[in-house]
């Protein structure tokens, strides 16, 4: 009837009043989360961007967020792509997309962006953590929580171009470089250390600089204490020390020469925390010396030849300046004459004897006869008349070779047969010829030369 039916609608009117007004206390409640969402992200001390839709349309931007793009809220309810073009292609906004997308949580750090500000696009990188926003299991948005690191991260590339230069300066050194902690441990060697010590990198690092794999030496091959070694030294005291030169006798049994320069790492303190050194291999430095030095000294032995011969003559002639005929005088004038040449040959090469560590020795051949050679070599033992010396074998036969260089390796070794054969009173020089070559044998009859000395004979 009809009452029943009004007093139905009725009902019906009250339940459609009260589910209005709990709509209504809903929208309230959610129209108040969502301010009070919005609320929370706009004075949040981090840049927070939250997007709606497939779109991803700008949808909040807090203010920290802005300030970080450059940006003002008019590119709040811009999609994306159309809000910030210059981002594109950027890998962090395909993961934006690829989040809403899969409604999975993404974290990167440092990702490249490309950022326009003041009108001009740069490259920034950002921290970020982007986290999808779901209404009853489906994905309706995504936030970004961004931190700007590009400072940060400009600075260690800088940093480490810096590292990678320093590091190609130390491999392309010419001096080895070793660094060593307070407690003498190496730490690091470069490219060149391990050239002259023949050795990798592993055998160097965490051994010490007096280990048993290499001996250091004093130069004159004495042992060095390890209190003397310049990196203890430096370590110790705390003071640098410069070109100091030590031997070391290496594990392959070779001896090499090497200079050092060492200063010691200080932490903010001033303490030593260790040392740094660089050395240089000085081995052929040392030998061209030595050599120059055993040249000096070989060549001062030879001046007293000529000198010994000028003498005698000049002796004799004083004797029998009285009674001397007048071939005997010219006799004794040339051979003086020839003396005073050797001398000035001699004093020559004293005095260009520099052409040897310059890698010079210019050899002046021209040709001439072995006997006539032979003769002036012997001259001043004929004229004492300690020793005899007998001249042998193909005695006219001519060369062609420098004749200061060759007298002063017969006169070497006739000399060296007098002093090491004092009763053998005869020395034969004999000269035979071999194909295209000449060989001169020097032959006395005394005890010889021991067979461990054989290896060293032409050292100097």
């Amino acid at each position: 009837n009809i009452q029943e039916a009004n007093e139905n609608l009725s009902l019906v009117n009250h339940d459609l009043t009260l589910s209005n007004e709990n709509i209504n206390r809903l929208n309230a409640r959610l129209q108040e989360s969502e301010t009070d969402f919005k609320r929370l992200v706009e004075q949040a001390p981090v840049p927070i961007l939250v997007f709606r839709g497939e779109d991803l349309v700008i949808d909040i931007a807090n203010h920290v967020m802005l300030d970080l793009l450059g940006r003002d809220a008019s590119i709040i309810g811009k999609p994306l792509l159309a809000g910030m073009p210059e981002t594109e292609n950027a890998q962090a906004v395909d993961l934006l997309f690829e989040v809403y997308r899969t409604g999975k949580s993404f974290d990167g750090s440092e990702a490249p962006v490309p950022i326009t500000r003041n009108g001009e696009t740069s490259t920034g990188y950002f921290n970020f953590s982007y986290r999808p926003l779901m209404d009853n299991g489906r994905i309706i948005g995504v936030m970004d929580v961004a931190i700007e690191v590009t400072e940060q991260v400009l600075a260690r590339k800088r940093l480490e171009a810096n590292e990678q230069r320093l590091q190609s300066i130390l491999d392309t050194m010419a001096e080895g470089l070793v660094i060593m902690d307070n407690n003498c441990v190496i730490t690091y060697v470069n490219h060149m250390a391990k050239n002259i010590m023949g050795v990798t990198e592993e055998q160097y690092l965490d051994r010490k600089y007096n280990d048993a794999k290499w001996q250091n030496l004093r130069v004159d091959g004495s042992p060095l204490p390890a209190e003397d070694h310049p990196m203890n030294v430096v370590l110790r005291t705390g003071l640098a020390v410069y070109d100091q030169e030590i031997a070391l006798l290496l594990a392959s049994g070779k001896k090499i020469f090497i200079s050092i320069n060492a200063a010691p790492t200080v932490d903010e303190q001033g303490n030593v925390t260790g040392g740094i050194a660089t050395f240089t291999d000085v081995t052929n430095r040392r030998m061209v010396l030595q050599q120059k030095e055993d040249f000096i000294s070989v060549a001062s032995h030879e001046l007293k030849t000529p000198v010994t011969s000028l003498k005698a003559s000049l002796q004799l002639l004083d004797k029998i300046q009285a009674t001397v005929k007048p071939e005997m005088l010219a006799k004794l004038v040339s051979q003086a004459n020839r003396s005073l040449d050797k001398l000035s040959d001699l004093i020559n090469s004293l005095l260009n004897s520099n052409r040897i560590s310059q890698g010079r020795f210019p050899i002046n051949k021209k040709e001439f006869a072995l006997s006539h050679l032979i003769d002036d070599c012997c001259q001043h033992l004929r004229t004492s008349g300690s020793h005899d010396v007998i001249l042998r074998g193909n005695i006219d036969l001519k060369i062609n070779a420098d004749e200061q260089l060759l007298d002063q390796v017969i006169v070497n070794l006739v000399n060296n047969a007098v002093k090491y054969a004092p009763e053998s009173k005869e020395i034969i020089i004999e000269v035979q010829q071999v194909g295209d070559d000449a060989k001169i044998t020097v032959t006395d009859f005394g005890p010889g030369i021991a067979e461990s000395k054989l290896p060293y004979l032409f050292e100097r």
